[in-house]
């Protein structure tokens, strides 16, 4: 019986897992008895349920201590007066299931076959183009607004034109 199920993270030294337990967290002692540091994370139940969904990560060394201590935990369960805790477990991991395969489907969409750097050229440059916007008739390039202040060969001459024609 599964009371856990793997979370899909990358981690070069670190699994990360989420536990069904209930609010008394029997887990914790049966992490104590097996020498496994378990870093917890956030938690959340449901009003209706005793049950508290756990997430945490474990060293990938401990992976086996920890899961061997997970499997112990249906037995504690059903000795500590928890008797449904493995229909809830196994419900509630098949719904999870389900919504994983469910976001699944909708990320991939049946049209689209291939992603588009696998497509031909052409068919690249039409989906691009189709994506472009227009600019609305101004010029996408950068502006730069000179500075006054800063010496210009073309205003100095600009200048002395001036002068010269003002004197003769």
């Amino acid at each position: 019986m599964k009371n856990y199920f793997t979370l899909e993270k990358f981690s070069l030294l670190y699994d990360h897992y989420a536990f069904i337990d209930v609010p008394e967290y029997y887990a914790d002692q049966l992490f104590i008895q097996h020498k496994v540091t378990v870093r917890f994370g956030n938690e959340f139940q449901h009003p209706d349920q005793p049950y508290v969904v756990i997430f945490c990560k474990v060293r990938k060394r401990d992976r086996t201590r920890f899961l061997s201590a997970l499997a112990e935990l249906n037995r504690k369960m059903i000795l500590c007066g928890y008797p449904e805790y493995e229909e809830f477990c196994t419900s509630f991991i098949a719904k999870m299931n389900d919504g994983a395969k469910a976001l699944r489907k909708k990320r991939c969409k049946p049209n689209e076959a291939h992603p588009i750097g696998e497509t031909e050229k052409r068919a690249r440059k039409e989906h691009h183009d189709k994506q472009r916007g227009s600019w609305n008739g101004v010029v996408p390039v950068t502006r730069v607004i000179p500075n006054k202040r800063a010496y210009d060969r073309s205003r100095a001459k600009q200048a002395d034109r001036s002068l010269r024609a003002a004197e003769g």
